[in-house]
């Protein structure tokens, strides 16, 4: 048991240089993400609001992120929130009423479909599109947040 306690606050504290990969979602309604942090370079991709990015590194108010496919690009760090964000990764996921494999299905999202979590229940999420539409998305099916 001693061992046990000892491994784990080695993790917590004597590794401060290790963090968690910080997750940022697209404030506006669209964000440009590019081959380099300047807004001179080529656009690799456009994103909706509310899109999760893993942030990779910063750079001047750039930051370099990847996003659930494993592209990665530079977006100006100013279009990135801490809202909490889901992505559909599967090619497509219903969306329901309720927090259950039982519930009515509502509508049915798209992979790359973006969307503001309101509330972590279990493994359900409770999501908002940009468009207003809402319902409960089971997690394995997203990735975010």
């Amino acid at each position: 048991m001693k061992k046990l306690i000892a491994a784990a606050t080695l993790l917590l504290f004597a590794l401060p240089g290790m963090a968690f990969a910080q997750i940022l979602s697209v404030k506006g309604p669209k964000a440009n993400f590019r081959k380099g942090p300047s807004v001179k370079n080529e656009i690799l991709y456009t994103a909706d609001k509310n899109y999760p990015v893993k942030v990779l590194k910063r750079q001047k108010g750039w930051i370099r992120v990847e996003d659930f496919q494993g592209d990665k690009g530079w977006v100006l760090e100013k279009l990135l929130s801490k809202e909490k964000a889901l992505v559909v990764k599967k090619e497509k996921a219903n969306i329901r009423e309720k927090s259950s494999t039982k519930s009515k299905i509502i509508f049915t999202a798209a992979q790359g479909a973006a969307f503001r979590v309101i509330k972590i229940s279990g493994k359900w999420a409770l999501v908002q599109h940009s468009d207003g539409d809402r319902g409960w998305i089971h997690l394995s099916l997203t990735w975010g947040l």
